[in-house]
């Protein structure tokens, strides 16, 4: 390494290497960070081994040097043991970094209210730069026992307190840029490898279908708005629209037994339910749809985060149709790389769908290319390694 390159740890509740979008997103920043000469190591609390024979020790992928350190994912412990592991997360892996060289910055990804406060003294006694990566701001209904439990006071004590004190900040919106102005921030979205070979694969599984088909990949929660969209598509077909839906993921009994309903007898040949698929294999499905669907209230959670799915469907040339939460706002372009759909409203949207069944094969293939352009410009990590390297140069 060159006298100016930095060796960096990066901490966190992600599995690495592939496991959830938080490993991607720690990922690409690396990725984007080793383009810039930088050595950047994980400490994972959750994932896989590349190799069952390192289950027990450091592995490696795509260059990174990880280490898996089970502060997550511990779900056969006792109850108690579950709770303390709640409270105090992280202290696995700040065990583990006490026994490593000493590295110039730490990059701490959503660190729990103690791993946060271990670390400031931590960083301090070995002068390390502290860095914060922001991609969340947590709701207190998320925790056992809501607002009215320690998990979600300790919750609103570290994002008001505590991570205010890590003056150098990487978030992923700029509601997290405002609400931590006092510290010297950089903005990076969900970044992915554009020249990654999965963007370009298609699944077969599904039967074909003349009409355009729309994808929605998720777990319906708090911040994902779907049930609206079965109303959509039967209003829609109703006025001779040739739409198909591909629900992807769990948590869609409700969705399945709304299709099978005489609600929605006339329904049931335009709705596909594929189920849970691997992480990597999601933008497979997504080159299977023309457009992708990504709906969600206004609130602190969504507001704060950014949604993976709107940078993964971009990547795989596939329109998003949507409303404008976060900073969706800045990539999403009406009838250019998607559709803004202001109201969350089934007839608003079975209007679009009638739409959509308008278009020609030229214009579909002209916003198909705009969302891979999309993705190229703003979300792959190439683009990145200057403003990254010059906040690392600068951070404090």
């Amino acid at each position: 390494m060159s006298k100016d390159s930095l060796y960096i740890i990066y901490a966190g509740p992600f599995r690495f290497p592939d496991g959830d979008a938080a490993a991607a997103r720690v990922l690409n920043n690396a990725r984007a960070m080793r383009m810039a000469g930088h050595r950047v190591e994980f400490l994972s609390y959750g994932g896989r081994h590349e190799s069952e024979a390192s289950s027990s020790r450091q592995s490696e992928f795509d260059g990174f040097e990880y280490s898996i350190t089970h502060d997550i994912d511990r779900s056969r412990d006792p109850i108690q043991r579950r709770i303390v592991n709640f409270l105090v997360q992280g202290y696995r892996a700040y065990a583990l970094l006490k026994t490593k060289s000493v590295p110039d910055v730490v990059i701490l990804y959503n660190p729990a209210l103690v791993m946060v406060v271990r670390m400031l003294f931590f960083a301090r006694s070995r002068r390390i730069r502290l860095v914060a990566d922001l991609t969340e701001c947590y709701h207190s209904s998320e925790f056992p026992g809501g607002k009215w439990m320690p998990f979600a006071w300790m919750n609103e004590l570290n994002i008001r307190w505590a991570l205010r004190t890590i003056s150098s900040k990487i978030v992923i919106s700029s509601f997290l840029d405002h609400f931590y102005k006092s510290s010297v921030n950089l903005i990076v979205p969900p970044l992915v490898d554009i020249n990654d070979e999965k963007w370009t694969r298609k699944s077969e599984v599904i039967p074909a279908f003349e009409g355009i088909n729309c994808i929605y990949a998720g777990t319906p929660s708090g911040k994902d708005q779907v049930l609206f969209i079965l109303d959509a598509l039967k209003r829609a077909i109703g006025q001779g629209a040739s739409v198909r839906l591909i629900f992807l993921g769990e948590g869609l009994d409700q969705l399945r037994l709304s299709v099978q309903s005489a609600d929605f007898a006339m329904c049931r040949d335009f709705v596909v339910f594929p189920g849970k698929v691997p992480q990597y294999d999601v933008p497979a499905w997504y080159n299977t749809a023309d457009f992708s669907l990504l709906f969600r209230e206004h609130n602190r959670k969504n507001d704060a985060g950014f949604p993976t799915k709107f940078v993964e469907s971009m990547a795989a040339g596939v329109p998003v149709i949507g409303n404008l939460t976060s900073d969706l706002g800045n990539y999403l372009v009406h009838d250019y790389n998607g559709f803004i759909v202001n109201e969350i409203d089934s007839k608003v949207l079975a209007d679009l769908f009638v739409h959509l069944s308008k278009l020609n094969k030229s214009q579909l293939s002209n916003m198909k290319k705009a969302a891979k352009q999309t993705a190229v410009q703003y979300f792959d990590f190439r683009n990145h390694q200057e403003r990254l390297n010059n906040f690392l140069s600068t951070t404090r």
